[in-house]
């Protein structure tokens, strides 16, 4: 068979893996989150942006998803399609697009066969496939725009557009910020920074109006929020030792202040990683940000102090272009997980719904966990000792 041919019957493949988004989006409601997203719309449609930013302290977005949230539900109360699959086509949509920027960006490192292979392994990767068409929250839409804010400044120096890019991520939710050192510390020219820096101040602008007119609330439900302590990596074994009596006096101190001040410990973490693959290139050789950013994003999984499981997809678009072999198996690993607590929870109804409350330790979601927590591991692990190698 051609390589040629060979290369269409992989991007068929993954068209097939696009289409099944939209059929699985069709038949489902998603999780609770579909829930808190319809009533969010609701409240925004019916008392504004503002008004639910001071009332309701689960929303803790930043306004566009909230304004997309409205838009979807007036758009169904229009057409008469439901809000769940209107809401979830910009995910669906994202990626979409990664599939895109995966083909460029590796049919210009490998073969078009290659290029094909790896679009079609995210095209079917399990997590990202369940977190754009059924889970029902925006994490695929930010994690696209990571890597397009890595493409636009690696392959056409369009710092300020990468600027942009990252800005609006940032605006889906805060989560990307993590993004901002590594995609500074690749600089070397402090013009081009500046410009990145610029795209990134013009992604502030949508904050400014919740900042001054609902002030203390919109900060301390948006900006100051931290996910609740998952069975997810560090928080993992804190809380199992809590439940042990003989250590649960040690654990119970140490969960709680790891809690207030592990988001600057994955900062700390980020920055020592930025400074090693900048000291690593050598001198005035760029640095490489897809596989620092990937790195960065894996940080943060693996030491965050809070998480909930939809922010898992955030490294997969960005692992796959820098190490797609370790983006299909922690995509896989995570997939399974997802998959499982989303079974533990259906209802048992169509449309699909987990919505049932299940204990976050459930198994066998939480020991898939763990094994993606491993997994991203070994990731930053290899390249702290400077093993990248699957360019």
């Amino acid at each position: 068979m051609s390589a040629e041919k060979s290369a269409k019957i992989l991007i068929a493949f993954a068209a097939c893996g696009l289409l099944a988004r939209v059929v699985l989006a069709s038949v489902s409601t998603g999780s609770y989150d579909a829930i808190l997203w319809r009533q969010f719309a609701s409240q925004i449609s019916e008392r504004g942006l503002l008004d639910l930013y001071r009332s309701n302290p689960h929303f803790n977005h930043p306004p566009i998803p909230g304004w997309w949230a409205a838009s979807s539900l007036a758009v169904s109360n229009t057409i008469g399609l439901r809000f769940e699959l209107i809401f979830k086509l910009p995910m669906i949509a994202s990626d979409a697009v990664v599939c895109v920027l995966l083909w460029r960006i590796w049919a210009k490192r490998r073969s078009t066969v290659f290029a094909a292979a790896v679009v079609a392994a995210y095209a079917w990767n399990l997590d990202a496939l369940l977190l754009s068409a059924y889970h029902c929250d925006t994490d695929s839409i930010y994690a696209m725009l990571a890597l397009l804010a890595v493409y636009l400044v690696e392959e056409k120096r369009a710092h300020l557009l990468g600027g942009l890019a990252l800005g609006a991520a940032i605006n889906v939710k805060l989560i990307p910020i993590v993004l901002i050192i590594p995609m500074l510390g690749g600089y070397r020219d402090p013009r081009s920074a500046a410009r990145f820096l610029a795209g990134l101040a013009i992604g502030a602008v949508p904050f400014l109006v919740p900042i001054i007119s609902a002030g203390g609330d919109f900060i301390a439900h948006a900006m100051s929020f931290t996910s609740m302590p998952a069975y997810w990596g560090v928080n993992h074994f804190l809380r199992e030792f809590v439940r042990i009596p003989r250590f649960s006096g040690l654990a119970s101190p140490i969960m709680e202040r790891f809690h207030l001040i592990g988001r600057y410990i994955v900062i700390l973490a980020i920055a020592l990683l930025t400074l090693v693959m900048r000291r690593r290139a050598t001198a005035g050789a760029p640095v490489d940000r897809y596989t620092t950013c990937a790195a960065s994003a894996a940080i943060f999984l693996i030491l965050a102090p809070g998480l909930a499981m939809q922010h898992a997809v955030l490294p997969i678009p960005l692992l796959m272009a820098a190490a797609p072999w370790f983006g299909t198996l922690y995509g896989t690993i995570v997939g399974i997980g997802a998959f499982f607590a989303y079974w533990l929870g259906w209802s048992g109804t169509i449309p699909l719904e987990s919505t049932i409350g299940v204990t976050d330790d459930a198994a066998p979601a939480v020991q898939f966990g763990l094994l993606a927590w491993a997994t991203l591991i070994a990731f930053v692990w290899k390249i702290f000792r400077g093993h990248d190698d699957e360019r």
